[in-house]
């Protein structure tokens, strides 16, 4: 479905506001019931912090979830904050909070080559005389640990986060990947071998990134093409390609209107990129989906219609592929999303990029998910 600017920005009068409604007072078909009946699985991330400290959030995000994944839980940063201590205390309760709460877990992620959010101790650490050996031997101890110890606890793994640089299409690199050596693909292609072997054959292993269809988008899109071209060629492990969809973010404060503005997009060149995705044989999982509206209208009404709208949008467009079988957000409720440490709105409003609010009503983009979940095609 096209939607045009117009009804991107004035997207009241399509989706109206009646999704305003406190988020347990009254039964509601969960997002993820609504998925299921399409064949669909729908989850939210959740941290450890907030099933220690606000049990409503974390009822909330279980009881419209059929799937989460952690924040930070299985990243080096926590397991593995300086080379010789090992932490899996918070992974493990993520898993555990998913096992009691009837939730598929999800990993994130074994290897994020980027610099600022690796541990910093991989920066200044001696590799010694061969340090290609040295990273290889450190990283697949790393992977096959991690994945041994959760084996089938943890369904689909990113096995890969980030590896593509935005800007240039090429492979990022991070200290630990310059250790190794090489343009950054060899090593991704080892992260996925060890994965494979130390993981059951029915886990899916992704390789997850934040391309999407905004048109600031077509370096990046080219790159992760290229990449996935190279892994079937090359016949590397990855099952899935994890499509972010954290949008919106590309508008500009002087021209929301324009081609750069909040809703410009290219759904021509995400459709040929999807296209040229599962061609390949790669299945399709959105991972971390938010709708940042930093650049959108001021006023919360038209501001909240207008997320509705462009989030809806994006789904309608993603979720035709059959290919595609999860669909996760990176936070329910405003309150509790990332996107409120990264670039402020001009008016220093808080920004409103999720399906419930800070007190936990749904807002119009609850909405707009469940209407796109409950349209999806059928999957078998």
């Amino acid at each position: 479905m096209q939607v045009t600017r117009r009804e991107i920005v004035g997207g009241a009068a399509i989706l109206g506001l009646a999704g305003a409604i406190p988020a347990f007072a009254a039964p509601e078909r969960s997002l993820a019931d609504i998925a299921k009946r399409q064949g669909l699985a729908f989850g939210s991330a959740m941290g450890v912090r907030a099933i220690q400290n606000d049990p409503l959030y974390a009822e909330l995000t279980a009881a419209q979830s059929s799937t989460s994944v952690p924040g930070n839980e299985l990243k080096w940063t926590t397991i593995r904050p300086d080379p010789t201590t090992i932490n899996y205390g918070p992974g493990d309760e993520f898993v555990t909070w998913c096992e009691q709460k009837h939730l598929v877990a999800r990993g994130h992620n074994l290897f994020w080559p980027l610099e600022r959010r690796s541990p910093p101790w991989q920066a200044t650490y001696d590799y010694g005389p061969n340090p290609r050996a040295t990273t290889e031997k450190m990283l697949v101890e790393h992977i096959e640990r991690t994945c041994r110890r959760y084996g089938a606890r943890i369904a689909s793994w990113d096995v890969i986060n980030e590896g593509i640089e935005p800007a240039t299409g090429l492979a990022r690199q991070n200290s630990f990947s310059k250790a190794f050596g090489g343009d950054g693909v060899e090593i991704m292609d080892i992260c996925f071998h060890a994965a494979k072997a130390s993981l059951p054959a029915s886990t899916e292993l992704v390789y997850n990134d934040f391309m999407n269809w905004e048109p600031t988008h077509e370096a990046h899109r080219t790159g992760v093409l290229r990449l996935l071209e190279g892994f079937r060629k090359r016949n590397v492990p990855v099952t899935s390609l994890g499509i972010q969809g954290h949008i919106g973010g590309g508008g500009t404060t002087g021209n929301p209107d324009g081609a750069g503005g909040f809703g410009a997009h290219d759904e021509r060149a995400w459709r040929d990129f999807l296209d040229a995705v599962t061609a390949m044989d790669y299945k399709l999982l959105i991972t971390e989906f938010d709708v940042n509206d930093r650049f959108a209208p001021a006023p919360i009404p038209q501001r909240d219609a207008a997320v509705a709208a462009y989030g809806k949008a994006f789904l309608d467009v993603t979720l035709s592929y059959r290919q595609l079988h999860t669909v996760m957000l990176w936070g329910l409720a405003n309150n509790r999303s990332w996107l409120q440490g990264t670039g402020a709105r001009a008016d220093g409003l808080p920004k409103r990029p999720c399906p419930y609010d800070a007190d936990l009503r749904a807002t119009p983009l609850r909405g707009a998910i469940a209407t796109a979940l409950g349209h999806a095609p059928k999957r078998a």
